[in-house]
């Protein structure tokens, strides 16, 4: 597995944030860095009972696509999303990605922490991985200072 965080603040609360990630127009504001796509498009194919089971369905700006689920939710302090079911080639690196969004309040700013794991298929996914997430976390640092400022 490959790990990373990237923490921000922003004068949003956390609420706000957290419905943010569920309103699928603002997705496409994830442009991604390098050879790592931006989001084009995503929308909901499996609304949860709660927020919990909610499927996404992602297209990336290079044609590439994947599905992203939320299998943990808890409004307003954390949101845990499963990407799996990529296109070619990632689907032969990597089994999944997990992304964890947790919130704290800390006065009138939210601090915000992003963390990523990456989940080679095997030794060559994991070498693979590796460059990719280096072009994951500056696309999510970007992402992270727009949110920011929003």
């Amino acid at each position: 597995m490959i790990a990373f965080s990237v923490e921000f603040e922003s004068s949003r609360p956390a609420k706000a944030l957290c419905d943010a990630i569920f309103d699928v127009t603002q997705w496409s504001t994830f442009e991604g860095y390098g050879p790592l796509p931006g989001i084009a498009e995503a929308e909901i194919i499996q609304a949860g009972v709660t927020q919990v089971g909610t499927k996404f369905r992602v297209k990336n700006r290079d044609g590439s696509h994947h599905e992203e689920t939320v299998i943990d939710f808890v409004a307003g302090h954390a949101i845990t999303l499963r990407m799996d079911n990529f296109s070619v080639p990632v689907r032969h690196i990597a089994s999944h990605f997990i992304e964890r969004w947790a919130f704290e309040a800390r006065g009138n700013m939210t601090s915000v922490t992003r963390t990523f794991e990456l989940h080679p298929r095997n030794l060559f996914g994991s070498v693979v991985l590796r460059i990719v997430a280096i072009f994951l976390r500056r696309a999510v640092e970007n992402h992270s200072r727009r949110l920011a400022r929003e």
